[in-house]
């Protein structure tokens, strides 16, 4: 996890909380560059930092969230809006961006439609999607 949280510095991201449940963590993380809040969640600490990394196919039998945790981690995200009022997801992953935002919308999360970014100083293209109070 220390690795992890280093090389998101080195991205200019500030690290403000992490959320823990299982196997699975969600980050709260505070963008330098374009000074807002986004989630990032991960399994087992995997590195979730490049497209490679993002684009493979997770085929563990337990990578699969119960309703239990989802409405944890829901319950968590609902807690930081209340604080930060709109909280980013990205992924450099397209399908996995669209299957977040319609994971989130079913949960009841007020969501913006998914957008495409072109390639910045950090990253490749990706997608990302609001979610607000």
């Amino acid at each position: 996890m220390e690795k992890l949280i280093n090389k998101l510095k080195e991205f200019d991201y500030d690290v403000i909380e992490t959320y823990k449940i299982n196997e699975y963590t969600l980050f709260l993380l505070y963008d330098k560059n374009e000074l807002v809040y986004e989630i990032f969640m991960t399994s087992k600490n995997r590195d979730f930092t490049t497209a490679q990394l993002q684009s493979k196919i997770i085929t563990d039998v337990n990578c699969k969230i119960s309703l239990e945790t989802s409405k944890l981690f829901i319950n968590k995200i609902k807690e930081w809006l209340a604080e930060y009022y709109v909280l980013y997801l990205d992924s450099l992953n397209e399908n996995k961006a669209h299957k977040y935002h319609n994971i989130l919308k079913k949960l009841g999360l007020n969501v913006t439609n998914v957008e495409h970014n072109p390639p910045n100083k950090y990253f490749p293209e990706y997608w990302d999607f609001k979610i607000h109070i």
